[in-house]
């Protein structure tokens, strides 16, 4: 419960020579809690508007300082608030704006999101859902609908036994690939060895080269690598976004799909450098491949099609991404079913097709129906690693950020 104290001013003190009473108002700790959340709420609707107030997206990523002086501009009062508020809350006087983004997305994690944090500062932005572009674009989470063998026949996705073996073959090729060529080694530290140097790329010579629609694999958790049968988890595609249609021009994001950060639940933008130096702590392997000969028209159209998906729902439909994972048999293989909400690759996929730079259905495989896997330069024996052999360049693994252990989980 929460007490307030209910009395005369200190002026009618001075002037009122009648006795005084102080009276305690008991107040549930429910009713204070709506009241601080009904507070946070109208603090939140007042930065939206100030954040998107004269922007050419409402989605605009704001660099920290700028967010703070024009917050402090529009309503100084308000704005102070705030900081009195962040203050009592934290602490200290000094927090950072950094501490202040991530409580400030743990408050309203329906209404802001991070996008990382730099040396020059800190990246934040509203969280705002994709506008619908018609039913396909928003199908029910639960609806699954399966592709018949005459759609998988004339999309090429099908010759009948030969499928199922050639993915089966695909499967046991990319297990062996992942023990002997990445776990067997990093069991022995061979990110280390002198001898391996020449096979992994710093990130700082490559950063210049990296360009809107180039792909980053990660590797992720044992658990996940076995049920997506490859090295590789995660995967995201790049925005090197010069023109500030994003945000301030310059910044080199990776568009994802994810959740567990504060604000994060969905398909958004983040700054490439932190999110390679953050994940899995910068101890596990990562990879970068380039789109293969596009054009500046092709990478417009690509960084469209990540500001058409930016906010889409993460999927947690485990059954989804198993039918996804499973090509060996044809009654798996899923139709075009929307793409409300998105996996990791699903979301990557989807930007490449929206973009025209894979065949989408009834020519190709649905967005749903892509993996990690299918972007390694692995065969999987599908549809999918086919069409996209066709668009990415080679792989250029990205030299670790962190020479410690990596544990036993991401090897």
């Amino acid at each position: 419960m929460a007490c307030c104290r209910s009395g005369s001013t200190p002026a009618e003190d001075e002037s009122d020579d009648e006795e005084q009473t102080l009276e305690l108002i008991i107040v549930d700790s429910d009713e204070a809690a709506d009241r601080m959340q009904k507070v946070t709420d109208a603090s939140a609707a007042w930065m939206t508007g100030v954040m998107q107030k004269g922007k050419k997206i409402p989605n605009w990523v704001w660099p920290g300082d700028m967010l703070k002086a024009a917050l402090e501009a529009d309503n100084p009062t308000e704005w102070n608030n705030i900081c009195m508020r962040f203050e009592q809350d934290s602490g200290s006087k000094k927090g950072t704006l950094w501490a202040w983004f991530i409580r400030l997305c743990e408050d309203s994690p329906n209404k802001f999101v991070l996008i990382g944090e730099q040396e020059d500062g800190s990246y934040i932005a509203c969280k705002v859902a994709p506008t619908p572009q018609g039913e396909k674009d928003h199908a029910p989470s639960a609806q699954m609908i399966k592709s018949t063998h005459l759609q998988l026949k004339d999309s090429g996705r099908t010759t009948g036994l030969c499928s199922g073996w050639f993915h089966c073959c695909g499967f046991i090729l990319n297990i062996c690939w992942c023990i002997f060529w990445y776990v067997l080694p990093n069991c022995c530290c061979a990110w280390r060895w002198f001898c391996c140097r020449s096979c992994v790329h710093d990130f700082d010579d490559i950063e210049e080269e990296i360009e809107t629609g180039d792909v980053i694999l990660f590797c992720g958790t044992m658990s996940t690598r076995i049920g997506g049968e490859s090295h590789w988890s995660h995967a995201a595609i790049c925005l090197r976004d010069t023109k500030g249609e994003h945000g301030p021009p310059g910044l080199l994001y990776v568009f994802e799909a994810n959740f567990g950060r504060p604000g994060w639940n969905h398909c958004d933008i983040r700054l490439l450098r932190e999110k390679l130096e953050t994940y899995k702590g910068g101890k596990t392997d990562m990879a970068w491949r380039p789109l293969y000969d596009a054009d500046d028209e092709t990478r417009q159209k690509i960084s469209a099609a990540i500001l058409k998906n930016r906010g889409a729902p993460y999927d947690h439909n485990m059954k989804r991404m198993a039918m996804a994972a499973l090509d060996c048999c044809p009654c798996v293989e899923m139709e075009d079913q929307g793409h409300g909400e998105m996996f990791c690759s699903q979301c990557v996929a989807q930007v490449l097709i929206d973009a025209g730079v894979l065949p989408g259905p009834p020519v190709g495989p649905a967005s749903g129906e892509y993996m990690p896997r299918d972007f390694d330069i692995v065969p999987s024996g599908g549809a999918e690693h086919a069409a996209l052999t066709d668009v990415l360049g080679d792989m250029y693994r990205i030299k670790r950020f962190s020479n410690k252990w990596t544990g036993l989980s991401c090897r």
